[in-house]
């Protein structure tokens, strides 16, 4: 069997695995809609982009206005809402508005179109931190139980995200293909540091075929502290973005609770219905995504079969269904990574933006009964 790759990684190079076990808006007043974020908050004037609308009291009857374009939303709980952005005829900001029983909350601006994205003059890179702690490592073929991995890339201004390929929350989707917004890379010089108060991530360039990327080396579980935010500088060329990342917090427990089994000779123990599953973890409640991904292998020769991908709100539990499970064959062997997510965007000192993704993730091993 190949080594685990149960890592959503935006990036092509350095694909460790994924899922760990190791948030938060201000929560508004009981009885009080408020919007506090959208995700991502721009996009391109011919409209398609999911976003995800964040938030208190999306409670009843709730609609969503852009200006003045009533849109058709997904309510997944009510705190978390999900619309596709409509067309415009020009580059623009518009207004946010959202109604429910208890009132109504609009954000002013609160989503930029334009050719180039946020900052207005296009995003222009990508920053990546994961923290993926592993059940079973030597069913992957790994040496230890703990990874931790920062990774970065940068490049001309382009239209679009690093994650748009993602499916829209509370939505699966079968070997969802991973598009970046770009295939060329540039160097902003030898070394990008990410810091958040004491700790300091280095990430050294490394060229390719696509150009530049960046990736540390031995990072250990200490320099991933929970719910914090990091500051990223390129020193050689002066770039700079405040702000640019923060990390979720930890995962505690998860079940089903057999997905954590570490010996080899207990692993892949029958765990997951092939007719559904529901997986629980705990804390939850945060304003982060949630992901589950699910990779299928032979469980005669090992053979890679498939990636399931299902994202939804972080509130404890996620049903995926027997419809999507049962493209892997019965008695199949399972990789299973549940992971929370933590994704921005921030205007770079050059106007431009800069996205990035951190997740906290676990990493166990399933099978069909």
């Amino acid at each position: 069997m190949r080594s685990a790759l149960l890592l959503v990684s935006l990036l092509g190079c350095t694909p460790p695995p994924t899922p760990v076990v190791d948030d938060g808006e201000d929560s508004a007043p009981e009885g009080e809609i408020t919007i506090s974020q959208l995700d991502p908050d721009f996009g391109p004037v011919d409209g398609g982009t999911n976003v995800t609308i964040y938030g208190e009291g999306f409670e009843g009857n709730v609609r969503v206005w852009f200006d003045g374009t009533e849109l058709t939303v997904s309510v997944f709980d009510s705190r978390t809402l999900i619309i596709t952005t409509p067309a415009v005829s020009t580059s623009t900001d518009v207004d946010v508005r959202v109604e429910s029983d208890l009132g109504e909350a609009t954000l002013v601006d609160g989503f930029s179109y334009g050719d180039g994205g946020g900052g207005g003059d296009g995003v222009s890179g990508v920053v990546q931190y994961e923290l993926t702690q592993i059940a079973c490592p030597e069913c992957w073929n790994l040496t230890t139980a703990l990874t931790v991995n920062a990774t970065a890339a940068f490049h001309a201004p382009v239209t679009g995200s690093w994650t748009n390929w993602l499916p829209p929350s509370g939505t699966c989707a079968i070997n969802p293909g991973n598009t970046p917004p770009t295939s060329t890379t540039t160097s902003v010089g030898t070394w990008v540091y990410m810091t958040s108060g004491s700790t300091s991530v280095a990430m050294r360039e490394t060229t390719g075929s696509t150009g530049s990327q960046y990736a540390s080396n031995g990072l250990s579980e200490a320099d991933y502290p929970r719910n914090a935010t990091f500051d990223l500088s390129a020193p050689d060329v002066g770039l700079t973005a405040d702000a640019v990342l923060r990390t979720p917090q930890s995962i505690t427990s998860l079940t089903p609770s057999q997905m954590l089994l570490v010996d080899m000779n207990e692993a892949f123990q029958p765990v997951v219905s092939w007719s559904g599953q529901t997986f629980t973890w705990s804390p939850s409640g945060g304003s982060d995504p949630f992901i589950i991904l699910i990779e299928g292998y032979s469980g005669t020769d090992g053979t890679f079969l498939g990636t399931l991908l299902c994202v939804g709100p972080d509130n404890g539990s996620m049903a995926v269904p027997g419809s999507y499970l049962q493209q892997f064959p019965s008695n199949s062997l399972l990789g299973v990574g549940m992971h929370r997510y933590a994704i921005g965007s921030t205007t770079a000192s050059d106007g431009t933006t800069i996205e990035s993704v951190s997740q906290f993730g676990v990493l166990g091993t399933a099978s069909f009964f």
